[in-house]
């Protein structure tokens, strides 16, 4: 496993749907993290395109700011500074992450990428409630922990996957109200975890979520 990239973290929960409204939310965030730290912003998208087609607080945000993807020209900017992540892969907030490294970043959610673990790992204030996130009970807390620990192959090899199995039963008996989207989220947010190591690790919760 990666080490941990610190930065402030802020989100939004898809809800209802990510409107105009949620996403301005997410924009007026980082505008101020960027006046507060005197540096202009970055959003990250999954496909830069004709920004015509996002939503309007995204298209008044790229006017003042940057937009780019992950596999798009590197920002202008020199050095972290606040990143606005909007409805991105799990390997694309890897990307974003690095960018807001010491900084601040701020998620939107959409339903293919569920965010709430990730947000109670990063204690993420929630835009729409005004509240930071919290983190399960401390006994959920370690079995988490211990799980990133056993995940430093990805959950590849044997020793992993056995780990992972073991853990991912316990935190089902310990947290059954944890869906195991919930639980690869979170790892997520200790830590820069690839792709194929979310998809991998998703694989293994889902067997142990569907007994």
């Amino acid at each position: 496993m990666s080490v941990r990239i610190e930065y402030r973290a802020a989100w939004v929960p898809f809800g209802d749907g990510q409107t105009p409204e949620r996403v301005a939310l997410a924009v007026d965030w980082i505008e101020r993290e960027c006046a507060e730290q005197q540096t202009t912003g970055v959003a990250i998208v999954s496909r830069k395109g004709d920004i015509s087609g996002y939503s309007a607080p995204l298209r008044e945000f790229s006017a003042r700011h940057e937009v780019t993807t992950r596999r798009g020209s590197a920002p202008k900017r020199r050095g972290p500074g606040p990143v606005l992540a909007y409805n991105l892969q799990f390997d694309d907030l890897g990307y974003a992450e690095r960018l807001a490294h010491g900084s601040s970043l701020c998620a939107t959610e959409w339903p293919d990428v569920p965010m709430a673990g990730w947000a109670a790992a990063r204690g993420a204030l929630n835009l729409v409630t005004g509240e930071v996130t919290s983190r399960p009970a401390d006994d959920v807390v370690a079995l988490l922990n211990n799980l990133s620990l056993a995940g430093n192959n990805g959950w590849f090899d044997e020793p992993g996957k056995r780990d992972a199995r073991r853990l991912l039963g316990e935190l089902r008996a310990a947290a059954p109200d944890l869906d195991a989207a919930y639980l690869v989220s979170y790892q997520v947010g200790l830590g820069d975890v690839s792709a194929d190591s979310v998809k991998h690790l998703l694989g293994l919760a889902n067997k142990i979520h569907n007994r």
